[in-house]
């Protein structure tokens, strides 16, 4: 994927910009947790907001921007929330191509699914790691979310992967949003 040159820092200095990153497992996991955890910040900067528990989760996910973007971030700890802010108008750019707005406008792209396997992995396991969890009674791992977009290309990636899924959709109220849940079992 191609990527802008420079993009600018937080004090408006420009910054070099790897412009060609490979898709790997560690992108395709920071990705996968900012589609199920992450949002936006005044459309100048990445926010990731998870528990104040997770700080080698944060670690990684700073390490793995500083590595393949060369942009260095920070996270916070308030109360119980941990919150991870990286600056970059570019990446911000980039990432609303696949995440735009809020939690019901994230996506999974088409170049998604063709991208490498390990890459693909890492996107699925991102994405549970922010918004999955194991079901006891239907003994499998779930995943849900707002976006119908989302939920439907997870069931995408993981069908191309070789796993089976079962796919529920279910309403809230007089709410406009779908919610779906997604489950991967032998058994689905």
């Amino acid at each position: 994927e191609k990527i802008s040159r420079h993009l600018r820092g937080a004090r408006g200095i420009p910054k070099r910009l790897n412009r060609f990153v490979p898709l790997d497992y560690d992108l395709g996991y920071v990705i996968g947790l900012f589609l199920a955890e992450g949002s936006f910040g005044k459309d100048a900067y990445l926010k990731y907001t998870l528990s104040a528990s997770e700080v080698e989760l944060a670690e990684f996910v700073l390490s793995t921007f500083k590595e393949k973007f060369g942009v260095e971030g920070r996270y916070s700890i308030k109360e119980n929330t941990l919150r991870i802010i990286i600056h970059g108008q570019y990446l911000v750019k980039w990432f609303k191509t696949f995440a735009s707005g809020n939690a019901v406008g994230k996506i999974i792209p088409p170049f998604f699914l063709d991208s490498p396997k390990e890459f693909r992995l890492g996107v699925i396991l991102g994405l549970f790691e922010g918004d999955g969890n194991y079901d006891k009674t239907k003994e499998a791992l779930a995943f849900c979310s707002t976006s119908k977009n989302l939920i439907n290309g997870l069931n995408k990636l993981l069908l191309g992967l070789g796993f089976r899924a079962a796919l529920n959709r279910k309403g809230s109220g007089g709410v406009k949003r779908v919610c779906g849940k997604l489950c991967t079992t032998n058994k689905a």
